[in-house]
């Protein structure tokens, strides 16, 4: 019986969110530990736990086991999931392969942090919003030797996959050819 069987009986039956493909991409991106560490050399960084989880939870006597990290992170995803619906509102009719690194970004306050990239996908411009994300001091840090040297080369790989994605998106699109689906079969 997986976590979602047994959130579903808690819930009387109800419909849970499928959160697997963002726990796997979060996983994936940000690594699991399970001791607090600092994850760039940046002045000021939080300490980090689980995966990528950031607060004052957090102290350098801090220690979780896969139980407590899993549920942080369902947590973390439920915390930033209505603040990514409130400023993309055609986030949930997007095609998984772009909500997926969307959160992911959101996630770590790339996406959260562009006001211009959101607005720009919630108009539907993916191939503008693709150049936009990368118009970003911390991108741009991230690919000089500076930017490695203090931890930043993931971040500006990650940047550079939402905006793939949200390329190719937007050229399917465009092209009215691929295998993406727009529409949300909830909302007939």
């Amino acid at each position: 019986m997986g976590l979602f069987d047994i959130l579903r009986q808690f819930t009387g039956g109800e419909e849970v969110e499928n959160y697997s493909p963002y726990i796997e991409h979060l996983r994936e991106k940000e690594g699991v530990s399970y001791t607090p560490y600092r994850p760039t050399t940046k002045e000021n960084e939080p300490l980090t736990i689980g995966v990528g989880h950031t607060g004052p939870d957090v102290s350098m006597a801090s220690i979780r086991t896969d139980e407590q990290i899993d549920d942080q992170l369902i947590e973390d995803i439920e915390e930033r999931l209505p603040a990514v619906r409130a400023n993309i509102p055609n986030f949930d009719s997007l095609p998984e392969e772009l909500r997926v690194p969307m959160l992911g970004s959101w996630f770590r306050g790339g996406l959260s942090g562009s006001p211009l990239t959101q607005k720009l996908i919630a108009a539907g411009k993916f191939e503008e919003a693709a150049d936009e994300f990368l118009r970003n001091e911390e991108y741009e840090e991230s690919l000089t030797e500076e930017g490695r040297a203090k931890g930043m080369r993931g971040i500006g790989i990650r940047m550079k996959e939402l905006s793939d994605a949200l390329r190719k998106y937007g050229k399917s699109k465009r092209s009215g050819g691929g295998s993406l689906v727009e529409r949300n079969p909830y909302y007939n």
